[in-house]
């Protein structure tokens, strides 16, 4: 719901007054339905059943600070290239046994350092922005185009600011569909389509099965078979 909030509160500032009126409608009407379906199956049924319902609102940060904390401290033994992909899932002293620092910003620190974290957010910050500007100098809201990039600009934006207080970037569905996400946000500027020969088609089916397999072996590496973990990289080096 924070994150809801806030990416609402940003993408208001760049649309028109007709936009403004839709967007807050329908996020209030989001907002109340998950809140009902929350007291339906969360309070009710369970207190319905079994006489009991746990519905306390958790209001601190699960460890999420000592974490963010921890990164910020570690990263000074390697701050320009991070300590390697997927490193923070064998990282010692932990105060937390997590395998993610819940925050995509910490994760991106830790593990691939200060050069290509800010490289990354600088990046992730001027597609955002070229989009809300995008939509700032739309004013005909019944444009099919503009319908559109409105709703998934919306969720892209929930979802990073969401990825600051939970793990959901490293998260295989989550992954699939910010990569939906992202393709809907760029078809609109896609002008020009390039028709890959058979030749092509055999390297990038070979590529795509080789980078299969590499995956389904990590599965099996003793430490990690018991969790199912499919980690390609321990302490930022390859190994099956």
């Amino acid at each position: 719901m924070i994150s809801l909030i806030l990416a609402l509160t940003i993408l208001l500032y760049f649309v028109n007054a007709e936009a403004r009126k839709k967007l807050v409608l329908l996020t209030l009407k989001t907002i109340l339905s998950g809140i009902f379906l929350w007291l339906v199956f969360i309070v009710i049924i369970p207190y319905w059943l079994i006489n009991g319902a746990n519905f306390q609102i958790r209001t601190s940060s699960s460890g999420r600070l000592d974490l963010w904390l921890y990164v910020l401290q570690s990263i000074s033994d390697s701050p320009l290239l991070g300590f390697g992909p997927m490193s923070f899932s064998w990282a010692e002293g932990k105060p937390l046994p997590n395998a993610h620092p819940h925050n995509s910003v910490m994760q991106l620190l830790y593990e691939y350092g200060i050069i290509s974290c800010i490289v990354m957010i600088g990046w992730v910050m001027s597609r955002v922005y070229y989009r809300l500007r995008y939509l700032s100098q739309v004013t005909c809201l019944s444009q099919d185009t503009t319908t559109a990039t409105i709703p998934v600009t919306y969720a892209l934006l929930s979802g990073l600011v969401y990825s600051l207080f939970s793990g959901v970037m490293v998260m295989p569905f989550a992954q699939l569909m910010l990569v939906f996400v992202i393709a809907m946000q760029v078809q609109d500027n896609v002008f020009q389509f390039y028709k890959a020969g058979i030749w092509t088609k055999i390297i990038l089916f070979l590529m795509v099965n080789v980078m299969t397999l590499v995956l389904m072996n990590s599965y099996k590496n003793e430490e990690l078979l018991p969790a199912l973990f499919p980690r390609v990289w321990l302490n930022g080096l390859i190994h099956y």
